[in-house]
């Protein structure tokens, strides 16, 4: 009798691992969002004005989680976002694939830290 509560024990041990990996991941790209917000200009007429820690990362706008709930897409089109992507931490992002950003007003030179997305395979940052 003793084996199936070790084996009980060890699924539950391995769960709860899991789910703090999980929310340590989702915190950090959830932080790192955040803080790009923070650093723009009127985002009060922005969609991601509603973006808040009060709420799971994956349900907010324009932002796709996958089952492990890493974000992997910002579809963000005509957002009404103004300002820098040289506050965009994108080393917190190593599972985004798409990055969605045209129609906005985002002003400056692209950073080089971009190259730090390395399973992007969609980059949008027109303003046609």
């Amino acid at each position: 009798m003793a084996l199936p509560n070790q084996v009980f024990v060890l699924c539950i041990f391995i769960l709860v691992c899991r789910a703090h990996t999980t929310s340590t991941n989702n915190r950090q790209e959830s932080m790192a969002l955040l803080q790009w917000k923070s650093t723009l200009d009127s985002i009060n007429l922005s969609p991601i004005s509603s973006w808040s820690p009060a709420n799971s990362t994956c349900s907010w706008y324009g932002v796709l989680c996958n089952a492990t709930e890493h974000v992997i897409k910002l579809h963000l089109p005509e957002a009404h976002i103004k300002g820098h992507l040289d506050a965009f931490n994108f080393t917190a992002f190593p599972h985004l694939i798409e990055l969605n950003l045209c129609k906005n007003h985002l002003v400056g030179a692209i950073p080089a830290s971009i190259s730090q997305l390395k399973a992007l395979t969609y980059l949008d940052l027109s303003f046609c």
